[in-house]
């Protein structure tokens, strides 16, 4: 079956259920619970792939398994990362062989995949580039390659490669958008005092931090955008002014405390 994670045999036994509920060779969906006390070690051991597995693997010698993965035509790290969460690399080949050739050949990622490092545009046409995405700060920058599918002559981190070639800052990288943002942000001055931040966010009616967080990213369409004069991290800009967490900021009780607060009504 060539089934290679804990991913892939549940979507296997989705796939291949029968009328009764269980896929068609009659093994649980769940091994993992049903034999935990007779048998199962962990799921490399089950699917044969795993860690647990591979520790007992010779691996191939450096230079053919580098000839193996050259053939595949891969030009980067992250390709590569991607082919490996396939079914098709190789039991004795390694998912990461920088560690595991450290001693014995290993160069880098250009040398093992056999590509070449790329030509960058000059910074002042990548800049251009960069600016006509609209783009507020880093974090959405690099958000954005995650979703699209980046030009191979612009840098992911063009801070680090034009470092010393015209690099000044992320807002002069992308732009008007990002002058904007960093200029309110950097300017705390300007933020509303904690109580009065306080009551602002607790008309969100958000349970936790992460809900903060997805929030803050515009993720709650249906919630009113942030205000320039109430911080992202309110945690650090209110630290010694008021801060005393994220349930007594947002407004709601920690759910340890409302489940003792349940069973002592019990």
């Amino acid at each position: 079956m060539d089934i290679r994670t804990k991913k892939e045999w549940h979507s296997f036994c989705r796939r291949e259920k029968t009328d009764i509920g269980d896929n068609i060779f009659k093994v649980p969906t769940y091994p993992d619970k049903v034999y935990k006390k007779i048998g199962w070690v962990s799921w490399g051991d089950f699917l044969g792939t795993g860690r647990s597995f591979r520790r007992h693997i010779r691996f191939r010698g450096y230079f053919s398994a580098r000839s193996y993965v050259r053939a595949l035509g891969l030009k980067s790290k992250e390709e590569w990362r991607m082919f490996c969460q396939s079914s098709e690399l190789p039991i004795d080949i390694p998912r990461q062989p920088q560690m595991v050739y450290k001693n014995d050949g290993w160069i880098d990622y250009y040398d093992w995949l056999g590509s070449s490092r790329w030509n960058w545009q000059e910074f002042e046409k990548a800049r251009d580039w960069a600016r006509t995405l609209g783009l507020k700060h880093m974090s959405s920058w690099r958000k954005y390659w995650r979703k699209h599918k980046r030009p191979n002559d612009i840098p992911l981190n063009p801070d680090m490669v034009f470092k010393n070639d015209g690099w000044e800052s992320w807002e002069d990288w992308l732009g008007s958008e990002a002058r904007k943002f960093y200029s309110n942000y950097h300017q705390k001055e300007k933020f509303l005092s904690f109580d009065d931040a306080q009551n602002f966010a607790k008309t969100l009616k958000l349970t936790s931090m992460r809900n903060w967080q997805g929030y803050i990213k515009g993720e709650l369409k249906e919630l009113t955008e942030l205000p320039h004069n109430i911080p992202r991290a309110p945690n650090a800009v209110y630290k010694n002014k008021g801060w005393k967490g994220w349930p007594d900021f947002l407004g709601y009780e920690p759910k340890r405390k409302k489940k003792r607060t349940d069973n002592d009504k019990k």
